[in-house]
């Protein structure tokens, strides 16, 4: 019992200058394991903290900016934090020394030199403050809601990156050219056709069929490749056609295009 009751008050953790002001006025900066009394006013400064042993297996953690003042029930001894302010970084620790070595209340000093801040708490049990106990528990709070129900989001700041539409590719037109075969003094003739194709655009974009490498052989009629003198001349002599080699263009990108060939 003598342990726990050592325990109470005393620093369990602390980071930056935390400054401690005893009734008579004196400061003096707390470190790990340092006891804190009743009526000790405890400052915590910008980027600093302080966990605080209450007893009983009880801690609490003053965030940065804050005052609170070590409070003890005069009827069941328990201690507690009372939070006398927040936006405590411009405290004047000599006037809350003068303050209190008058007999005045030291958190009236801080809410002068605290512009800004929230008007201290008048819970707790302290030589400066009178209140009547009702036995009603709560959680201590610091004044920093963290609610996500609460969260408005700033209309001036667009955290969404701009949504950005993917580019249309314009795929080009292919073609397949197929040829047919002859024998020498078959009967052909001119307008006999040569080759057929079949054109293929997946954006269904209208095309165009022209001859990649022109040839005496054959034309390009209605759709198809027919032979001309030339080529029937060239079957009837026994000689080799050429190869039948054809372009397909998109009409409305000159840039997009496929070829095909085949050879008779």
């Amino acid at each position: 019992m003598e342990n726990v009751e050592n325990a109470k008050g005393l620093v369990a953790q602390v980071t930056g200058d935390v400054i401690a002001v005893d009734s008579e006025g004196v400061e003096r900066v707390l470190t790990s394991n340092a006891q804190v009394a009743p009526g000790d006013m405890v400052i915590v400064p910008p980027n600093g903290e302080l966990t605080l042993d209450l007893g009983n297996g009880k801690t609490e953690t003053l965030p940065s900016e804050t005052a609170a003042v070590l409070q003890q029930d005069p009827e069941t001894g328990e201690f507690v934090l009372v939070i006398q302010t927040q936006g405590a970084e411009d405290a004047d620790l000599a006037a809350i020394q003068q303050a209190i070595l008058a007999g005045q209340d030291p958190t009236e000093v801080l809410e002068e030199t605290a512009a800004g801040s929230a008007p201290p708490g008048r819970s707790g049990f302290s030589d400066f403050r009178t209140v009547d106990r009702t036995a009603e528990e709560v959680i201590a709070q610091a004044g920093f809601d963290t609610s996500a129900n609460n969260y408005v989001p700033d209309p001036y700041v667009q955290d969404e990156e701009e949504f950005v539409e993917a580019p249309v590719i314009d795929n080009a037109p292919s073609i397949v050219v197929t040829a047919n075969d002859f024998t020498e003094d078959s009967g052909v003739a001119i307008g006999d056709v040569a080759g057929t194709y079949v054109t293929s655009d997946v954006d269904g974009d209208a095309v165009t069929v022209s001859f990649t490498m022109p040839s005496v052989h054959y034309a390009l009629i209605s759709d198809q490749v027919v032979l001309t003198q030339a080529g029937v001349d060239a079957i009837n002599a026994g000689e080799a056609l050429d190869s039948i080699e054809l372009t397909v263009t998109q009409d409305n990108d000159a840039s997009l295009f496929g070829n095909g060939s085949d050879i008779p």
